[in-house]
């Protein structure tokens, strides 16, 4: 057989895969399009404005190429939201990288409000020390689970009362919050999944619900 059949059968068979690749990307997409429209939501495949908005914030600030694929656009108890998913490359060896997945789940307030963040602590929590941002909130067990970073000591007092740190303390998995501008944001690790979106949606609406924040 000659050599030059062995390139083209192989030219055929990827060209087979990435036909069957991208029929398959085609068909979530209607089918996303689809669940969108039964809740009243609207969906676009990706977004250049998503995918970088969060970019001075963990986890969003590191990895390369980012991108905000298969984004959700609606409204739930009164309150804007958008759901996606992002991904960055990741290097772990030299000259090979890994693509990382989030679900990200944004809720909308009516007005601008101070930039905090809540997470596990460990990292964040030193980070935070570190550049004098680092709230306590005089719950031990809370903030020994948690670290906060803000410069507004006043609106962590608020967001953080009492009723939203005993929500957070009960939770089995740890929680991520960043409020920034108009958004409150939460995220899990892995891709995103339809029937996971609304569970955090009203996760985050608890958390407004319970500081009063509209």
């Amino acid at each position: 057989m000659p050599h030059w059949l062995w390139y083209v059968g192989a030219a055929v068979v990827v060209g087979i895969y990435f036909y069957i690749a991208w029929k398959e990307k085609q068909k979530t997409h209607s089918e996303y399009a689809q669940l969108a429209s039964g809740l009243g939501w609207h969906y676009e495949k990706y977004s250049t404005d998503y995918n970088s908005r969060y970019r001075k914030y963990s986890p969003f600030d590191d990895g390369k190429r980012p991108r905000a694929d298969h984004v959700f656009h609606g409204s739930h108890r009164g309150r804007r939201l958008v759901v996606f998913q992002y991904s960055a490359d990741f290097e772990y060896t030299e000259g090979r990288s890994k693509r990382q997945h989030w679900q990200v789940v944004v809720v909308g307030l009516a007005d601008d409000v101070s930039t905090l963040e809540v997470g596990p602590r460990g990292t964040l929590g030193r980070l935070a020390q570190r550049a004098g941002l680092g709230q306590s909130t005089g719950d031990d067990y809370f903030d020994r689970r948690y670290g906060v970073k803000t410069a507004d000591k006043d609106f962590a007092a608020t967001l953080l009362n009492d009723d939203v740190r005993s929500m957070l303390r009960r939770r089995k998995d740890d929680a991520n919050l960043l409020l920034h501008g108009t958004d409150i944001v939460t995220w899990r690790q892995g891709p995103l999944y339809p029937d996971d979106m609304e569970p955090w949606v009203d996760f985050l609406n608890d958390v407004l619900d319970r500081a009063g924040l509209e």
